[in-house]
């Protein structure tokens, strides 16, 4: 595994001494190791992944400046049951982000905090095919803006596929009502969505090309008589890459010259007009790095992801399912013996 060297000098002589203090308290925080525990609320869990996210963006005229946007550390217990992530920028507060999961991985709690601050809180529940059928969203702080939307579901079969009826309500009271229709490849045709007392607001349909990719989207609104066209853009394969690293681990301190010779590296590709999406994710497993285009013509968002497995993820046991042998006697059923498989 090759070490990437550190700078041999640092100056810092044209930094402030606050704006310095403050970016090494921030990079401190997340830079100082790995924890083996988190907490969120009262109950203290067990880290089993850790991913630290540097975000950073640069002008391709000038690849040797970056400027630095934002950090992410995301904890993960090790069932997967809770994830935190902790985000920090210049000039703000640091904020937490705490979502709980079920066990097919489904968010059904989120707490966002400001500070030390809880600003909100969001509620889902699920159908048996992992449809939501409650969101709540809650605001802790004036003026607050709290609702309750809950969803039910129907489904009918056509002659072309599927017909799916979702309803809605808000706060208890009818908000809309949507027809999906799919076809026998569960592929939406059309949605005709209605208002609470069942007028039309929009009829959205859908076209697909011969290698079945989504075409084109066509909204018409009754109330104006007028329908309104949408093409769909497919990313060139040619503009997202995925490359792959060295074996090397790079040093927090040596982060930014790592990335800096990357982009000198590759500016021809970072340069390139023909790819409105373009996105190079260069990857060994452990440390990511991720080079997405701006909406600033001439900038681009780079970002450096590191991964680090800290305990064995936790799987939960599931009993295996028993064999039932059915004794019938005169034609009756006598006796269900069950064993395992």
């Amino acid at each position: 595994m090759y070490v990437y060297p550190l700078p041999s000098k640092i100056s810092i002589q044209a930094v402030s001494g606050s704006f310095f203090m403050m970016m090494l308290l921030l990079l401190m925080s997340i830079d100082s190791g790995a924890q083996s525990t988190f907490q969120s609320g009262w109950k203290t869990y067990k880290t089993g992944t850790l991913v630290k996210q540097y975000d950073y963006t640069f002008d391709v005229g000038d690849s040797a400046r970056l400027s630095f946007l934002d950090s992410i550390a995301t904890f993960a217990a090790t069932d997967s049951s809770v994830t935190v992530a902790v985000e920090n920028a210049p000039k703000a507060k640091p904020t937490r982000t705490v979502n709980y999961l079920n066990n097919k991985k489904q968010v059904v709690k989120c707490e966002y905090y400001i500070g030390d601050a809880l600003s909100k809180v969001n509620l889902w529940h699920y159908d048996t095919f992992n449809r939501i059928t409650y969101f709540s969203y809650a605001e802790t702080k004036a003026p607050v803006h709290n609702y309750v939307r809950t969803y039910s579901y129907q489904t009918e079969k056509t002659a072309e596929g599927t017909l799916e009826i979702e309803r809605s309500s808000y706060n208890g009271k009818p908000e809309f009502t949507t027809e999906h229709y799919f076809n026998k490849k569960h592929m939406p045709l059309k949605d005709i969505r209605m208002n609470d007392i069942h007028q039309i607001e929009h009829i959205e349909t859908f076209k697909y090309d011969a290698n079945g990719r989504l075409k084109e989207r066509a909204i018409f609104f009754p109330e104006f008589g007028v329908t309104k066209h949408f093409e769909e853009k497919h990313t060139d394969t040619k503009c997202v890459k995925n490359i792959a690293l060295g074996k090397e681990h790079v040093p927090p301190a040596a982060r930014e010259i790592y990335m800096k010779h990357l982009i000198v590296k590759n500016k021809l590709a970072f340069l390139s007009d023909d790819c409105p999406d373009l996105e190079y994710t260069f990857s060994n497993g452990a440390l990511d790095i991720v080079v997405t285009k701006e909406k600033d013509h001439n900038r681009r968002k780079i970002s450096f992801i590191t991964k680090e497995r800290l305990a064995p993820q936790e799987i939960p046991y599931v009993p295996k399912p028993m064999k039932e042998t059915k004794i019938v006697k005169d034609g009756k059923l006598r006796e269900v013996k069950k064993g395992a498989k």
